[in-house]
């Protein structure tokens, strides 16, 4: 019975023109830094490129050498290559701030955890960079269809989920759907590559790799066969850039993709260690 007063004022007038307030003033804040700031490298030389090339008609693989995604990336970045490469970044920004958010719940994390792994250096050293890695991570919350084509636009952050959606079809006996996911997955790769989608491997040999390949490939097996098992889409997750040679150090924030509170916190602090002795290393 006393709960009721409290909901009806959660929702008031007042409340939520403050709630309002304080969107459009984090929405300000995204777009001032992500104009002012001079990184958002990836965007600048490989999707920024990539969308204008496919809103004129042209291949984005010979538009910007740095594009290597399936020719469906370019579906979400069209939108956002429309405008300057300044107002496209921070409309791209916030979208980004948006699919993190709608990732991690998709995977259950309590939604009171989610402003600190804002705060987390995975997620902030990939929002400067204007990866694509928020739109990936929200794929659970995609139709199993789209989910498994985003997915599949970035193995190292992919492939585990990938694994659970086809177990998922075999055990509802939906075969038409599995192979619809692999037919236009497939398609989808070959003409890609007709369009000259490089396979060139560069990554693993760049200094910003951070992959713990082949020394993590037996916690990759263990989490993915965990994440099977008891049907966990975070867990699985998780276990994608164990399997893979390259993994950007934004990439990890795949970590965080897990219920458990204490787990979180911990891999949050360790983060934060981890990246400042590494950037005071290399100072």
């Amino acid at each position: 019975m006393s709960t009721t007063p409290v909901d009806e004022n959660l929702f008031s007038t007042k409340n939520l023109f403050a709630i309002g307030v304080i969107i459009i003033a984090l929405i300000a804040v995204i777009f001032a830094i992500s104009i002012l700031s001079p990184h958002g490298i990836d965007w600048r030389i490989a999707y920024y490129p990539a969308g204008r090339a496919c809103i004129g008609g042209r291949s984005p693989y010979f538009e910007s050498g740095y594009f290597e995604n399936p020719i469906w990336v370019c579906l979400f970045l069209a939108p956002f290559a429309i405008f300057s490469e300044a107002i496209g970044r921070a409309l791209f920004l916030v979208a980004s701030v948006a699919a993190y958010y709608t990732a991690f719940r998709s995977t259950g994390v309590p939604r009171k955890w989610i402003p600190l792994l804002f705060l987390s250096p995975q997620i902030l050293y990939g929002l400067n960079l204007g990866s694509i890695d928020a739109l990936i991570l929200a794929a659970p919350a995609l139709p199993p269809l789209a989910g498994f084509l985003l997915a599949l636009a970035k193995p190292q952050l992919g492939l585990g989920y990938l694994a659970f959606l086809t177990l998922e079809w075999i055990r509802q006996r939906d075969y038409r759907s599995l192979l619809l996911a692999f037919s236009l997955g497939g398609a989808g790769i070959l003409f890609s590559i007709w369009l000259g989608m490089p396979f060139s491997g560069r990554l693993i040999s760049a200094p910003w790799n951070t992959s713990l390949f082949p020394y993590s490939l037996p916690v990759g097996i263990i989490s993915i066969w965990f994440a099977l098992r008891n049907r966990d889409k975070g867990l699985s997750f998780i276990a994608s850039p164990m399997m893979s040679p390259y993994v950007g150090f934004y990439s990890w924030a795949v970590l965080y993709m897990v219920k458990k509170p204490k787990y979180v916190v911990a891999v949050f602090v360790i983060s934060w260690a981890v990246y400042l002795v590494w950037y005071f290393a290399n100072v």
